[in-house]
């Protein structure tokens, strides 16, 4: 295991620590009024715009940030990944629309579907992370579209076909495990990208709503108090980049760690020469 994916590791322990742990030793409730605005001198990170600890504000806060965008991407992949080796494997009509389709939804920018589905439905977490799904949904599929496209030219896919498997069973057999390195790769990618958009969404006031101790939240509320008490912003800021340059860290060379991907491949070789002999 390379040094990179070490040091990336160890900061996603420490970010699902804070998250998933942190609300059991928190010194103090995440709304609870201890002092003066943006007090410096009290706690271990001092107090935010409302006098609250941003110290435990910070250890209630992580939970709902790390899973929406662990989320978001598992739900696009199970929704575009099959949709893009199918448009690869039977190709013609369906796929010149399924792609057609593709296209279009490419040319709206995921920010930018945020902001109409959250005129058009109104504000709230739901919104956001649908919006975000939506935005990760072409990508996906042209990604996944582009690796199972050469897999689909190949003599083991023949073989199939002429032992009579249907499409289903082609995808999970054949198809799968040999985009499956690539889609590992872009996993990570792909993670942080959709916690960027909701925790943006969230700074612009789209996703979770005060009192919420989200983090992405707590930016937004003490930006105007950063002279005064620059820790209350900066300190979710750090937590949320940790997050991010942690995932690409951990997923560096992803390609060459999928459990099984090497006796998978070496099956479908197998299966080949036994169907062309």
């Amino acid at each position: 295991m390379s040094g990179r994916r070490i040091v990336g590791i160890a900061l996603l322990a420490l970010i699902f620590g804070t998250a998933f742990l942190g609300p059991f030793v928190a010194p103090h409730s995440p709304t609870e009024v201890l002092g003066a605005p943006y007090s410096s001198g009290m706690g271990i990170l001092g107090l935010d715009g409302l006098g609250r600890d941003v110290f435990s504000r910070l250890l209630h806060g992580g939970a709902t940030l790390v899973l929406s965008g662990l989320g978001v991407a598992i739900a696009a992949y199970l929704l575009a990944a099959p949709v893009g080796m199918f448009m690869a494997l039977r190709g013609g009509r369906p796929e010149q629309g399924l792609t057609w389709l593709n296209d279009v939804l490419l040319a709206f920018p995921p920010i930018l579907l945020l902001l109409l589905l959250a005129t058009a439905s109104g504000k709230g977490l739901m919104v956001v992370l649908v919006a975000v799904v939506i935005g990760n949904f072409p990508q996906v599929c042209r990604l996944t579209r582009a690796a199972a496209s050469n897999v689909a030219q190949a003599s083991f896919i023949d073989a199939s076909r002429l032992r009579g498997e249907n499409t289903v069973a082609i995808v999970r057999r054949d198809i799968l495990p040999n985009v499956l390195p690539t889609l590992a790769a872009d996993f990570g990618t792909r993670i942080a990208s959709s916690i960027m958009l909701i925790a943006g969404a969230t700074f612009l006031g789209l996703g979770e709503t005060p009192p919420s101790s989200n983090w992405a939240l707590m930016v937004s509320e003490n930006r105007v108090g950063m002279p005064a008490q620059p820790l209350a912003t900066l300190a979710p800021a750090v937590l949320i980049g940790l997050f991010i340059f942690g995932i690409n860290l951990a997923g560096d060379r992803a390609t060459s760690s999928v459990p099984g991907t090497s006796r998978l491949r070496a099956a479908r070789t197998a299966r080949t020469a036994k169907a062309t002999s």
